[in-house]
């Protein structure tokens, strides 16, 4: 299991932050937790970094920094 702490500038509000939780939760074997006051989110996860990325992406946001911690 890996542990991420992803930098997500454009997370602006609680939607935003629970669209960005829903669709990492949607990745199997994959929990996140949102800091709205941080704009970051804390990913625990068995999946590849480009499959969180893409999925953020995909959400309509946008990666600022993505670090393994």
């Amino acid at each position: 299991m890996y542990t991420y702490k992803i930098k997500i500038e454009d997370m602006m509000c609680k939607n935003c932050a629970k669209r960005i939780e829903d669709a990492l939760d949607a990745i199997e074997g994959t929990s996140a937790r949102c800091n709205l006051s941080k704009k970051e989110v804390i990913v625990d996860t068995d999946a590849h970094a480009e499959d969180i990325y893409e999925a953020i992406k995909e959400a309509g946001y946008t990666v600022t920094n993505m670090e393994l911690v």
